[in-house]
């Protein structure tokens, strides 16, 4: 017989107040109850952005070494945690967090995917609240039913309340809030914040029909495919900022594919050395105001230079996007030129 032993060895600690914790920072209690439901990197995105001050999930996405959409994940739980505050801001165009002098954190997003204060008051505050709720909607039942089948877990009261929310009040049936539910499921992005971010989009923007969501559904899905082409063939190695996936997205609502963007890109590197993002951003703006939708009508238009071999070599091995502000000196002197190539 054989017998294996085990010894469990309790290693007996105090903190080091005099060294460590000469800057201190201060903590919300409420977040000593919500570790064992936060993920690692969740934790580390809080302790971050308290620290460091740092505004832009960008940022926080760097300096930590992650994506801009993990930071925005984290962000979110905090958030749907009521650790972090939502309020609005009129003048920011994308998620920021900021640590007041109390060490309270806040976070700022823009005004259509905001979470608005006067929205709190009609969130369920309990449980007993959400089974009110519940007793009067046979449907709210079946949407909560439901969501725990596509998500494959049980439902927790934060993600409850957010369903009950986004149910009650912004004007969507059951079914458009599951189908925003499994979309965000299926790519891995599903939060109550981001839920209720994109519900309030969808309801803003009027789409509020089977029809109308299958379509945003595949809108969503193009998107993502032309940002992966952008990615591979322009070889960036890294995710997307916030800027470059915005700048995409209004060039997919161009129609355009990823070989005129390419063509867009030579363009800038053949008649300025470069590729600064505001020259992309302009051919490609003007292609779209003369009603261009395919290559073939872009080259054969006699506004633009046809591509030549050695435009062809010198784009290919400097094929990358630059989004940085360091040409600003130079946009001036390249509209000029863009006008009088009458783009």
């Amino acid at each position: 017989m054989c017998y294996h032993y085990f010894w469990v060895i309790n290693i007996n600690f105090c903190i080091d107040w005099q060294n460590a914790y000469r800057d201190m920072a201060a903590f919300p209690k409420s977040v000593l109850n919500l570790l064992p439901l936060a993920k690692d990197i969740y934790c580390k995105v809080l302790i971050h952005a308290i620290l460091s001050g740092e505004t832009e999930t960008d940022k926080i996405a760097a300096s930590l070494n992650i994506t801009p959409e993990t930071a925005e994940d984290a962000i979110s739980f905090w958030i749907a945690s009521a650790v972090f505050k939502s309020v609005d801001s009129i003048n920011e165009t994308h998620p920021k967090v900021s640590c007041e002098a109390t060490k309270t954190l806040s976070s700022v997003l823009s005004p259509l995917s905001s979470v608005r204060e006067t929205d709190r008051a009609t969130r369920p505050k309990s449980p007993k609240e959400i089974e009110k709720a519940v007793g009067l909607s046979d449907d709210l039942g079946f949407l909560l039913k439901r969501a725990e089948d596509i998500t494959g877990s049980i439902l927790n009261f934060t993600t409850q309340a957010a369903l009950v929310h986004i149910f009650e009040n912004f004007c969507l049936s059951g079914e458009i809030i599951l189908m925003a539910l499994g979309y965000l499921n299926n790519i891995e992005r599903f939060s109550p914040h981001s839920l209720e971010k994109m519900c309030r989009n969808w309801s803003e923007r009027g789409i509020t029909t089977h029809n109308a969501a299958e379509n945003e559904l595949k809108r969503l899905e193009r998107l993502s495919t032309l940002e992966g082409q952008v990615m591979s063939r322009f070889k960036l190695g890294r995710a997307l900022s916030t800027k470059e996936r915005r700048s995409i997205e209004e060039w997919e609502s161009y129609g355009f594919d990823i070989e005129i963007i390419m063509y867009a890109f030579d363009e800038a590197v053949d008649h300025t050395g470069k590729a600064p993002l505001p020259y992309i951003a302009k051919c490609l703006k003007s292609w779209h105001e003369k009603g261009f939708k395919t290559l073939e009508q872009i080259e054969e238009s006699g506004v633009d230079y046809k591509k030549t071999k050695k435009k062809k070599e010198t784009a290919e091995k400097m094929r990358t996007f630059d989004f940085t502000d360091s040409y600003d000196e130079d946009i001036k002197a390249m509209e000029e030129q863009a006008l009088a190539l009458g783009l």
